[in-house]
């Protein structure tokens, strides 16, 4: 049981440096509560207020 991040289909991107397919599979954590983190990682960079 836990956090597990599986990285696939690593590909050159015109627009960005990369591509990449991420399948996270979080059985520690529920949906409400990784939105919560998600949601503080974005004000605490700046990106919303």
């Amino acid at each position: 049981m836990g956090m597990v991040v599986t990285v696939g289909r690593i590909r050159p991107c015109p627009l960005m440096d990369l591509r990449m397919v991420v399948v996270v599979h979080n059985t520690m954590r529920g949906a409400a509560s990784g939105s919560i983190l998600n949601a503080e990682l974005l004000v605490s960079e700046g990106y919303l207020q």
